[in-house]
């Protein structure tokens, strides 16, 4: 959801001017259209950009570097101070088409954090190869293009004519019309200026890429297999990774199709260290057969599709400790056919149960 908060020092905008590309940074985690990062995979700017992933940019003269820590529930920024600062970013050079192409570009970037103490940037050559500036909005916590931006360097026509001198501040839609009346311009990359506040960074998305910063999302079912009455009774569904504060949602469903399986829907809220347990329970004796339950937070994760199904198993009965002593001693022969069908889902069932994350909405 988009946040208009107070303006951030214009001088916050020193510092982009190399642009040259250093080596990568480390491999980090993908997952369906995500790709996860921990403090260990930037780069460092030196010289120039990191090629690639996720950076921590130079500030310029006069400025305390922040910190940032890796934790369970994200990428924890201090920048306390009015003249401490962070500036993370992404190096991924694109160029727009068309001044409506950029306006779409910037209305599809996403940033989840815990708070709107951070300040979009995205740096750019209005004239590739010769016009450098960076452009945000002139609030804070709000990456769209309905509010006003500024510009931190001038933008010409092409021919030299000022168009915006160096800290002008307009709209969006007027600013692109400006930069696109000479040579497409090309975004060099794209991340935020967190200065004064202390706060998480939890997942940006923008320009293609899609980037969270808590740890991989796990969810589970137990128990698996269950019972039908153990399905009424109740099972425990939990997580780990999710955003702090985010609602949790699944279904179930018979895999394979889009049939709900019962009355089973569910919603819950994962804590302050991104976790959830919570006994849910069908309303009526389920079939046995394999289930699919779909997870979803809602917004980010689920639209960025980084949360594939969890199978599990309903079966008429569950091997115990003691059957699997029988099964030892009598041999295979013994085994009954709902068994061996038993068997196979639960197999089915634990490989299915992996890590995830999903798709979209802006807390431009």
């Amino acid at each position: 959801m988009k946040k208009p908060f107070a303006a951030v020092s214009t001088v916050a905008l020193a510092g982009f001017a190399t642009l040259a590309l250093a080596g990568p940074a480390t491999a980090a985690t993908p997952l369906g259209d995500a790709t996860f990062f921990t403090t260990a995979d930037f780069g460092v700017e030196s010289g120039g950009y990191p090629a690639e992933e996720w950076f921590f940019g130079q500030l310029g003269g006069g400025w305390t570097a922040g910190t940032a820590t890796s934790s369970a529930t994200g990428l924890e920024v201090a920048s306390p101070g009015t003249t401490t600062a962070l500036q993370i970013l992404n190096q991924d050079v694109t160029t727009p088409t068309s001044a409506a192409d950029f306006i779409n570009a910037i209305d599809d970037v996403w940033v989840e954090a815990s708070g709107a103490g951070w300040s979009f940037q995205l740096p750019l050559f209005g004239e590739p190869g010769t016009e450098f500036t960076t452009l945000r909005p002139a609030v804070l916590g709000d990456s769209s293009s309905s509010v006003q931006w500024i510009t931190s360097g001038a933008i010409t026509d092409g021919a030299g004519n000022t168009l915006y001198a160096a800290g002008s501040t307009d709209n969006l839609t007027d600013i692109a019309d400006a930069l696109y009346q000479g040579a497409a311009p090309e975004v060099l990359a794209y991340g935020l200026w967190i200065q004064d506040t202390t706060l998480e960074v939890w997942g940006i998305s923008g320009f293609g890429d899609v980037s969270a910063f808590t740890a991989v999302p796990t969810r589970s079912i137990t128990p698996n297999p269950a019972t039908p009455q153990q399905a009424v009774d109740g099972l425990t569904v939990s997580g780990t990774g999710w955003f702090p504060g985010a609602d949790v949602y699944f279904d179930v469903y018979d895999c394979g199709t889009t049939v709900v399986a019962t009355d089973f829907d569910f919603s819950t809220v994962a804590g302050p260290d991104g976790t959830f347990s919570v006994q849910v329970a069908f309303g009526a004796l389920p079939a046995a057969g394999t289930y699919c339950a779909d997870f979803s937070d809602g917004h980010f994760l689920f639209n960025h599709d980084v949360l594939p199904d969890v199978s599990f198993v309903i079966a008429d009965a569950v091997v115990d400790e003691e059957d699997d002593e029988e099964l030892a001693a009598t041999g295979a022969q013994d085994v009954t056919p709902w068994l061996i069908g038993a068997g196979a889902l639960l197999l089915l069932g634990a490989g299915a149960v992996v890590l995830g994350a999903r798709r979209r909405q802006n807390q431009h």
